[in-house]
């Protein structure tokens, strides 16, 4: 897949009357990040922008400026001159609802997962620790406005997809990007507070509950969590407070993948890959139709749960001899 050029993205910027920006469901930080931050550069540029996504968007994440001005998709009842997915390793990560919209339209995708396909009609995917860092590579490249406002949703992007800079994914790039975003008004402390520090005492139990129920496979080389909506429900909270989650079990030594299942609904369950970079889980998720990145992947399973673990713990094991 080649990678269009830069000055064609500017082109169908300048050429666009409005946008629809599209998030991937079930949306984190870099997805939301990257979304608000395009929606600000192409409200400076003097061009009508909107942001949509098949599912809320998690409390936590409202203190963004224009995070309150999302759409479902199924609200959007008009036609855009240009459709824009942001962070969408896959089409049908964007959820039906906004399949439907784009489709047929000329659309754009930005991304940062090595999985994607290329299914726009112009892509520009790079392989960076962030859908943040691609759009702010993108934007300097071009010489496009970047604001405060800009500025710290590109900032909460590159802090969430690479766990506050502790991931392998980090690099001196994304850290010098990063300086510059604060030099531009980014507040890398209220980011910190509002993403890490801010949880309730139910997420607080919900997550020790999770925990406790952590198993051991291979030697210690895999650790799987489980969350089910019974779960959830205890507590009465969303699957949006789970993010995160995963990256507890690779804190623990020894422990070479990670992996989350979570229930979404009866016999499916959302599918959270971990890697501390010997074992290419991308390679491990794309065994069961997912990808992403060789550190960060996920997936979709359905079946029975212990049907589902099996596969998990029997595929995960051939990842790990090699």
């Amino acid at each position: 897949m080649k990678k269009i050029s830069e000055e064609i993205i500017l082109n169908l910027f300048k050429n666009c009357s409005d946008v629809l920006i599209i998030s991937h469901t079930r949306p984190d930080g870099d997805t939301i990040g990257s979304s608000l931050a395009l929606k600000q550069i192409l409200t400076n540029l003097g061009k009508k922008a909107d942001v949509t996504c098949d599912n809320p968007i998690p409390e936590k994440y409202l203190f963004l400026q224009g995070a309150e001005n999302y759409v479902f998709c199924k609200e959007v009842n008009k036609k855009y001159t240009l459709y824009v997915f942001m962070d969408c390793a896959s089409i049908g990560q964007t959820g039906e609802g906004c399949v439907f919209l784009s489709s047929k339209n000329l659309t754009l995708n930005i991304d940062h997962h090595i999985s994607n396909d290329g299914y726009a009609k112009y892509n520009y995917i790079l392989n960076y620790a962030s859908c943040c860092e691609v759009l702010y590579s993108l934007a300097k490249k071009l010489n496009l406005p970047i604001d405060e406002c800009t500025a710290n949703c590109l900032l909460l992007g590159m802090v969430t997809d690479t766990g506050n800079f502790s991931h392998n994914n980090t690099t001196s790039q994304t850290l010098k990007y990063s300086a510059e975003l604060m030099e531009k008004g980014a507040n890398l402390y209220k980011i910190n507070q509002e993403m890490f520090k801010n949880q309730s005492p139910e997420r607080s139990k919900l997550f020790l509950k999770i925990m406790s129920g952590m198993k051991f496979y291979h030697e210690g080389k895999l650790a799987i969590i489980k969350i089910s909506k019974a779960d959830l429900q205890t507590f009465n909270l969303d699957t949006s407070v789970t993010e995160g989650f995963i990256d507890y079990p690779m804190g623990i030594k020894g422990v070479e993948i990670g992996i989350s299942i979570m229930e979404t609904k009866d016999k499916s369950y959302k599918i959270s890959f971990r890697s501390r970079g010997k074992a290419d889980v991308n390679k491990l998720a794309s065994t069961f139709g997912g990808g992403g990145h060789v550190c960060a992947s996920g997936a979709m399973l359905h079946g029975y749960l212990e049907d589902v673990e099996e596969k998990l713990v029997y595929t995960s094991g051939l990842y790990l001899e090699d």
